[in-house]
């Protein structure tokens, strides 16, 4: 499944985190015939916080019918709000879409390639070299790259450091 040929084609990307964002970045780089390598710290199998998702224009754009991949998703034809003595309002006409994370991240984890997901491996810290990047990677080790993509999270603890590792 490699993507198309690309002017682009000498950059080389890593994504540190390897949930919806990650992957979803990973998927669309690697689409535009990008280098692109996704890691994810957590070594198992992700697992979602329980919350459904509306899919939203910008979700549904991930999923192209030519993939062969189709995003399982449920609909509502409204909503009914629940008033604090428990009763039922009027209905809203508000056609949706729901999936789940664990869909979405599924359905992602079957398109973008395998080989270039790597669990169990985190990007414990970057710098500039003459090649570019020179990220440090547990599990992996130093590998050199001309873009950090951060898809690990608001507490990661990279983002808590600088913003940039420099001028390169």
């Amino acid at each position: 499944m490699d993507g198309p040929p690309s002017a682009e084609a000498h950059l080389r990307v890593v994504v540190s985190g390897g949930s919806i964002a990650g992957l979803g970045t990973g998927l669309e780089l690697h689409r535009a015939g990008i280098d692109v390598h996704v890691f994810e710290q957590d070594g198992g199998a992700m697992h979602s916080a329980g919350a459904g998702l509306v899919v939203q224009p910008e979700l549904a754009a991930l999923f192209h019918p030519s993939d062969g991949a189709h995003l399982p998703t449920t609909q509502c034809r409204g909503r009914r709000t629940l008033g604090f003595g428990g009763e039922f309002g009027p209905l809203q006409r508000m056609p949706q879409q729901f999936t789940s994370w664990n869909a979405v991240h599924a359905t992602l984890m079957r398109l973008f390639p395998g080989e270039r997901y790597h669990r169990g491996a985190t990007v414990q810290r970057f710098a500039c070299n003459e090649q570019g990047l020179q990220i440090d990677i547990g599990g992996v080790g130093a590998i050199a790259a001309d873009l950090r993509v951060a898809a690990d999270g608001a507490q990661s603890p990279l983002r808590r450091g600088p913003f940039s590792a420099g001028p390169c």
